[in-house]
């Protein structure tokens, strides 16, 4: 009598505790395939903006850094008085480069003078560049740069 009621109470417990499949909260099965899939990030490369020194191939003025610099000082024309008075001048901008190597969204994020900056960003318009590259792909880079005038 004393096994069959435990095996009564077995029974009962075993029952009670039992769950169904519906009754389970649990995540669907997922294969590594999907997992795979849930990483991957879409990037749309004819509007995403890439960041220079971030891509695989960087952009770069035909030339070099000495280039660009060269190109600046010979664009830009302040006159002698306001160099004078304030002495150099550093001026920094950001713009994007886009896929075919144009200047756009010039913005000029320092600058003590009115004049150097409307010729800094006039010279940087005349600037073409050779594009960034991210998988194999031409793609649009932000670049920031700094100039001094002297």
């Amino acid at each position: 009598m004393k096994n069959l009621i435990l095996l009564f109470t077995f029974l009962i417990t075993t029952i009670s505790f039992s769950q169904t499949e519906n009754q389970v909260n649990r995540e669907e099965t997922r294969t590594v395939d999907d997992y795979e899939k849930i990483d991957q990030v879409v990037i749309d490369y004819d509007k995403e903006v890439f960041i220079a020194g971030k891509v695989e191939v960087n952009p770069e003025y035909p030339g070099g850094e000495k280039a660009v610099f060269a190109f600046l000082e010979k664009k830009i024309k302040i006159s002698k008085e306001i160099l004078e008075q304030q002495g150099s001048q550093k001026v920094f901008a950001q713009f994007i480069i886009e896929k075919n190597g144009r200047l756009s969204d010039i913005k000029v994020l320092r600058s003590n003078s009115p004049e150097l900056t409307k010729e800094f960003t006039k010279a940087l318009k005349a600037m073409k560049w050779t594009p960034a590259k991210q998988n194999n792909r031409i793609v649009r880079s932000s670049y920031m740069l700094p100039f001094q005038a002297k």
